[in-house]
């Protein structure tokens, strides 16, 4: 399962920073979240601007989802995006840390695309959601 923004995953990450909701496996990268993570709209998931520490990689001007996922060798960071609000969509990226790379996973239609979780080192399990339609379970290969 990814990590939620606000778990509290180790005594370690409450100690070292209260903002940090995820640390990667090798605990050379963390994902925080700035303060102003929120509903963007009545009833919505959170979304907010993040900051990626250790990495030489940022997104000052995007918006990013409550789910995170770190490979288990720490070598690429799972992510979703807000697209845009009317019609609501978000995209899914993973970026490679050391290049770095950022690999487009999915830009979900009037819904979502979520990680969930890697189940190697390259396979990334997400799952989508769109309006209508139940949620769907899928994988992704590191190309």
């Amino acid at each position: 399962m990814p990590q939620l923004l606000g778990d509290r995953l180790t005594e370690f990450n409450l100690q070292v920073n209260p903002l940090a909701f995820i640390v990667s496996p090798d605990r050379k990268c963390s994902v925080e979240r700035h303060d102003d993570y929120g509903e963007i709209g009545m009833g919505s998931p959170w979304f907010g601007h993040i900051t990626v520490k250790g990495a030489t990689i940022q997104f000052p001007n995007s918006l990013f989802g409550e789910a995170v996922a770190f490979s288990p060798d720490s070598r690429f960071l799972a992510l979703e995006e807000l697209v845009e609000t009317r019609p609501f969509r978000t995209k899914l990226i993973v970026i490679e840390l050391a290049r770095p790379k950022i690999f487009i996973v999915r830009v979900q239609s009037q819904g979502m695309a979520t990680p969930k979780e890697w189940k190697t080192s390259t396979k990334l399990i997400y799952t989508t959601w769109s309006l209508g339609s139940p949620n769907e379970t899928w994988e992704w290969d590191i190309p």
